[in-house]
């Protein structure tokens, strides 16, 4: 393990080579683990001011873990807990049924199960969450392609604890099936900014010039993202 200091924060990283000779990949997973991808013929200490130089990136992302976990509320999933929605709050209502099925109504959702353990209900919640979320997303994306140049060869829907949307080097765009809890508009902002990925790799004048062309007010659902998002996620059960 490597070492780097911020004033008082120390910082360990683990290396790992990189099969590309130019690319450097900071990675930072839910347990605050940090790897660094780099290749193998560059110096340490040429890595390791380069990893000092991205310390505030990391620490953003401890910071985005804590507040995660603080979030991060064990739910019952019985009868009158609350729900987010497309940026509604929705009653549970458990309902002993011979079939299984969740739908909502304007004030809240339904969950009829065959049992009310509350394992089965949590899965059936997240189950529909996804199938709402896969069906809403891929609709969005395909309406705001049309404003960008290059279009996703294909979009998923992923159980992500740190990202809301990624793009990959096929030019796919993965998005985090929580998001569907947020509102529209802060979903919108979430594929906008990675469509504009598509075009633009990292975070330039550029990238936010195509993200601000797409949706003019960008920096508020932005905010709103970064103070509401930790409340969008739920462990299952206690």
């Amino acid at each position: 393990m490597l070492e780097i200091t911020f004033g008082e924060q120390k910082i360990e990283f683990e290396r790992l080579a990189s099969k590309s000779k130019n690319t450097i990949t900071i990675t930072v997973d839910s347990d605050k683990n940090v790897s660094v991808k780099a290749p193998i013929d560059l110096a340490e200490g040429e890595l390791t001011k380069i990893v000092k130089r991205k310390t505030p990136w990391i620490i953003d992302k401890f910071q985005r873990i804590d507040e995660i976990k603080g979030f991060e509320n064990a739910r019952e999933f019985v009868s009158g807990e609350s729900f987010l929605y497309k940026g509604k709050l929705l009653r549970l209502k458990v309902v002993s049924s011979v079939e299984e099925e969740v739908y909502t109504d304007t004030t809240t959702i339904f969950c009829k199960t065959k049992e009310k353990a509350p394992m089965r209900v949590a899965q059936l919640l997240e189950a529909w969450y996804k199938q709402r979320a896969k069906q809403y997303l891929e609709n969005r994306v395909m309406r705001f392609s049309n404003k960008f140049t290059k279009k996703p060869s294909k979009v998923g829907i992923r159980s992500q604890r740190l990202r809301w949307g990624s793009c990959t080097k096929k030019g796919e765009i993965l998005l985090n099936w929580r998001i569907i809890m947020a509102p529209p508009s802060v979903i919108d902002y979430v594929i906008i900014h990675e469509l504009a990925h598509l075009q633009e790799k990292n975070h330039t004048k550029e990238f936010w010039e195509l993200v601000k062309n797409a949706m003019p007010n960008y920096e508020e659902k932005k905010e709103w993202l970064r103070v509401n998002g930790p409340g969008l996620t739920y462990s299952k059960t206690r």
